[in-house]
């Protein structure tokens, strides 16, 4: 029985830990990635301007300016910096001019598609991995480990007392011979 709650304890420790994660994740996509998505839907250049104002200013407040989300080595699509960077110059781009017409207008609706939406397998915004847990990358990998573990080991412990549950002991085995 002991076994038992212990192995119900770990696997419900290592719910909440995903849990969490999982709630940056979607406060991120609330606040970035949907944004970045309505910014390139987005039918005029004012109405994009807004959306990408949005996203930075969220950026700013949490101070998603600049670092790398990497843990071990930086590359450049784990750069804020750069990418916060070129939402910047986006940005600017979609800025009125007075001299511009309508295929100017599309053209630069066209080119922020192309700056912000990486359009591999699936068509989505460019955001670096682990923005949602910066700066605590190091420490969200290491969690997210112990976690898993932690749902292994209580899942092996359930599995295992379920098994000695369903079989047969030698003293009962002794009895029916």
């Amino acid at each position: 029985m002991m076994k038992n709650l212990l192995g119900i304890v770990l696997i419900l420790i290592c719910i909440l830990i995903y849990r969490s994660r999982y709630q940056k994740e979607s406060i991120l996509n609330q606040k970035v990635t949907n944004n970045l998505t309505k910014a390139v839907n987005a039918s005029t250049k004012e109405i994009a301007s807004e959306e990408l104002t949005k996203t930075l200013t969220y950026l700013k407040s949490k101070k998603l300016t600049k670092g790398f989300t990497s843990i071990m080595w930086k590359t450049k699509n784990e750069d804020i910096g750069y990418w916060y960077e070129n939402l910047e110059a986006s940005k600017r781009k979609l800025q009125p001019q007075k001299s511009a017409n309508r295929l100017e207008n599309t053209l630069a609706l066209k080119k922020l598609n192309e700056a912000i939406m990486d359009t591999g397998k699936k068509t989505r915004p460019i955001v670096p991995e682990g923005l949602a847990v910066y700066p605590n990358n190091k420490q969200w990998a290491f969690l997210m480990t112990i976690a898993t573990l932690m749902a292994i080991i209580g899942t092996t412990i359930l599995i295992h007392e379920a098994d000695k549950k369903q079989s047969p002991t030698h003293s009962e085995i002794d009895l029916k011979k």
